[in-house]
């Protein structure tokens, strides 16, 4: 009885003596993979391959979000040549509407002239006559600055009596005067449409161009991107790899300790001693 008693209290005893050991050995490793981590970064080599690895992932990060204002740039541009494509065409219809306009214009005038060499001769003037010469030029200015052919600015030098304009004149010789005008005012316009044109076209084919410029530096930007999320990736997975032992098979121990007890029976063999044998 005393014994067991005995034997009890020495098991107890040992059972406290052994988690008291590996609540220490637990403690100290605790403490020392603390002091190692915390002194890391102060091994140079440590301190180089961090550094390193920031330096790519910081490369990585400025690579992706230039990518992403490229793309944003990209899109911008994008718009812009299609409003100025738009606007190229708006200026192109323009400048064929104000040619055909001139057009129109100098067949009119060629009418007149070819009227204008059937008039009748010159007679005696009446102050009717003169009357009605001068509304019909005024009508005939209206008529024509309504339809946008002549300037607004035609009605005050017809009302002032200066620019030419003659309110004696027979009315043929007054359409042929007024159709003259209309004829240059056309023209005019029309040299104004088509410097517009070649202007707008212009940047237009400046437009075109950065929209193509960026998408071309934009694939370039994505491509370095995807080639440094890979160069990160892959480095990653080899520090993983490193990190993480290979299994081993269980039947390495066995044969370790084979050939353990081979190699010590042999070295007895050579002493002269007694065999081993193996169990």
């Amino acid at each position: 009885m005393r014994t067991s008693v005995l034997r009890l209290v020495t098991a107890r005893r040992t059972a406290r003596w052994l988690w008291t050991a590996l609540l220490a050995r637990g403690l100290w490793t605790a403490l020392l993979a603390r002091g190692l981590w915390t002194a890391l970064p102060r091994i140079p080599a440590v301190r180089r391959r961090r550094e390193q690895r920031a330096q790519r992932l910081a490369a990585a990060a400025d690579t992706q979000r230039y990518a992403d204002e490229l793309r944003v740039a990209t899109v911008r541009a994008a718009g812009a040549a299609d409003r100025w494509q738009e606007s190229c065409r708006q200026a192109e219809e323009h400048t064929d509407d104000a040619w055909q306009a001139w057009r129109d214009a100098e067949e009119r005038l060629d009418r007149t002239r070819a009227a204008a060499a059937f008039r009748p001769p010159r007679s005696r003037r009446t102050v009717a006559e003169l009357a009605a010469r001068e509304r019909f030029l005024h009508r005939a200015v209206a008529a024509a600055v309504e339809r946008g052919d002549l300037p607004t600015t035609v009605l005050t030098d017809l009302a002032s009596g200066d620019g030419g304009w003659n309110p004696r004149l027979h009315p043929v010789d007054q359409e042929l005067v007024l159709h003259r005008a209309i004829a240059a005012v056309r023209h005019h316009l029309y040299r104004q449409a088509a410097a517009a044109e070649q202007t707008v076209r212009h940047d237009a084919r400046r437009a075109v161009a950065a929209r193509d410029s960026l998408h071309h530096e934009l694939a370039t930007a994505l491509d370095h991107a995807a080639a440094a999320r890979e160069r990160h990736r892959r480095t990653a997975g080899r520090r993983r790899c490193r990190a993480r032992p290979g299994r081993r098979n269980p039947g390495d121990h066995r044969g370790a300790g084979v050939r353990r007890i081979f190699r010590c029976r042999c070295r007895g063999r050579d002493r002269g001693g007694p065999r081993v044998g193996v169990l």
